[in-house]
């Protein structure tokens, strides 16, 4: 019965369209899940005790309240299933139902969720969402076993990813809402978690987004994640505390400069390109102007970037490194480890760039064809 209705109820709900205003995840759902977050320690002892409740009613009373629990969970797992929708690659509810189906036909085959869960490369959204419909599916059947086996395994997956959880359903339809192509999408969550629920600082935030963004789609994943935190930060149930949030929404808003640094690489190795021989790219260059907001600054790491095959020729070196530092002073400060270190920096890079000068033309005069 159960698998049958997991089919239909599956095929009948439909896909949504991606041209028009994609749904909000209701507050009941949202709230839901908070629950669960938040008592997720005593939940055990509720399914036993409400067990137990069930039990003891009468016969009519015992069917009514069923329904009324049932339409509730229905309620709610529709309202799942249309928050999976926007985490899927192709849009459509199929890829819910095959998994969902796979792990009904492995639970009824005596199959180890440890197992399942070891070999399910799911964000943790989807996975909790997938475990959800199975748990449904299984309450229809009066399998109570393989409802109270699955239920436990949520909890547990709850405790130790309810966060990522909270935050992939505050975050999923602004994402969508904003970037176009479903796999860019899961990167953009995926770079969530791991910098929003791992507690990055901008400058992890913007460097995780130069390993993972295409150099032309920088700014407007950029501005993505800017409405990302914001959502979660205004949502009911934010997934981390609201202190770190609006740090990182102001951070991030308060960024003009780093905002348009891969542009500004692309601009400075434009220019410096006379021959087509360039071997790095604006965002590589990018990368490295955030690296050196952390580091040290030596004479030497100047010498090495321009080594990496950027430019050959000692005069068009001096104005490169020029163009380079005039990134660096466009930088915003939070992005830099401490202000101490970045007038250090800063300082030791011109210093470097006047002693080269006098070197090569005899005169500190920078060519300022390399400005930006």
């Amino acid at each position: 019965m159960s698998l049958v209705n997991l089919n239909n109820s599956l095929a009948q709900s439909g896909t949504l369209s991606r041209t028009a205003s994609l749904p909000r995840q209701p507050n009941n759902i949202k709230e839901g899940i908070s629950a669960q977050l938040t008592k997720s320690t005593e939940e055990l002892t509720l399914q036993f005790s409400e067990k137990e409740e069930r039990k003891a009613k009468s016969g009519t009373n015992k069917l009514n309240n069923y329904d009324i629990e049932l339409d509730k969970r229905i309620e709610k797992i529709e309202a799942l299933r249309e928050v999976y929708q926007l985490l899927e690659e192709d849009g459509s509810e199929d890829t819910l139902k095959n998994q969902s189906q796979q792990l009904y036909h492995y639970l009824n085959h005596d199959g180890d969720l440890d197992e399942w869960h070891k070999s399910s490369d799911f964000e943790p959204l989807k996975k909790f969402i997938i475990l959800k419909e199975v748990e449904s599916c299984l309450r229809d059947d009066n399998n109570e076993k393989l409802v109270d086996k699955i239920s436990k395994d949520i909890s547990i997956y709850l405790l130790g990813h309810g966060q990522a959880i909270q935050a992939g359903f505050n975050i999923a339809d602004t994402i969508a809402e904003n970037i176009a192509n479903n796999n860019q999408q899961r990167q953009l969550r995926e770079n969530y978690y791991e910098t929003i629920i791992g507690s990055e600082t901008i400058r992890g935030i913007f460097t995780k987004l130069l390993d993972t963004v295409a150099e032309d789609e920088f700014i407007n994943a950029l501005d993505a994640f800017t409405l990302a935190v914001s959502a979660d930060l205004n949502a009911n149930h934010p997934s981390m505390a609201t202190q770190y949030l609006k740090g990182i929404f102001n951070d991030l808003e308060s960024s003009n400069g780093a905002r348009s640094i891969v542009e500004d690489c692309r601009c400075l190795l434009n220019k410096a390109d006379l021959n087509n021989q360039i071997s790095i790219s604006a965002v590589m260059l990018a990368k490295q102007a955030v690296f050196f907001t952390e580091i040290e600054f030596v004479s030497s790491d100047f010498e090495e970037l321009t080594a990496r095959g950027i430019v050959t020729d000692p005069a068009e070196t001096l104005s490169f490194v020029n163009g380079f530092y005039s990134i660096m002073c466009k930088l915003p400060k939070k992005l830099w480890a401490e202000e101490p270190g970045r007038q250090e920096i800063l300082s030791a890079m011109l210093q470097h760039i006047d002693q080269k000068t006098i070197e090569e033309c005899g005169s500190s005069q920078f060519d300022i064809r390399y400005r930006l």
